[in-house]
């Protein structure tokens, strides 16, 4: 979908596996210095357990649709300055992306759905991408989720199988009732 309606001066750019993202995240987190975050947090900084937590929270703040500014809003109305030290994290680390021409997988969800706002875009998505076919359909995350509802209101038939006896990957973010609210989130779609 990006690379159909790819801005050529802005060309897409390119996917970032798993352990490049943690990589940049711990990169990232060694440049920003222990100051940047609450005293509770300093001792954590420099394991590999907290960056793989800071990648966990960007990845599931896109699968909700949030930005850095919705993180730091939240942070502050519930009184939580180690979310308020996320966001500030968040926006550096899509601006060392942005500028390095790298994504990660939640961000191109992200864009992708955001992609699918412009009327154009929308109108053409069936056109391209008349069924969208989906295996693991109970692995998927939200952000997946709404993004083939999204597909699925711009005219695209949605098949997908599912074994939802199978799911294993909960803690990755999939949507455990994925399989359940089927029906209710897609129009004139099947799921096998």
């Amino acid at each position: 979908l990006l690379h159909r309606f790819e801005d050529p001066e802005h060309p897409m750019p390119r996917l970032l596996s798993a352990p490049e993202q943690e990589f940049r995240v711990r990169e990232l987190l060694v440049g920003r210095g222990p100051q940047s975050w609450p005293e509770s947090l300093r001792p954590a900084l420099g394991t590999r357990g907290f960056a793989r937590e800071v990648r966990a929270i960007l990845a599931r703040a896109r699968q909700l649709g949030l930005d850095p500014a919705d993180v730091a809003a939240a942070g502050r109305a519930a009184e939580r300055p180690e979310w308020v030290a996320v966001a500030e994290f968040f926006n550096e680390y899509l601006d060392v992306l942005d500028a390095e021409g790298v994504i990660d997988y939640a961000e191109l969800v992200h864009r992708a759905r955001l992609l699918l706002t412009d009327e154009q875009a929308f109108a053409a998505l069936p056109g391209f991408a008349g069924t969208i076919f989906i295996d693991e359909f109970e692995e998927l995350d939200r952000g997946m989720i709404h993004l083939l509802a999204d597909a699925n209101r711009a005219g695209s038939k949605v098949v997908a199988f599912a074994d939802p006896d199978t799911s294993v990957y909960g803690f990755r973010g999939a949507d455990p009732r994925a399989v359940v609210d089927f029906a209710d989130r897609f129009n004139d779609a099947r799921l096998l």
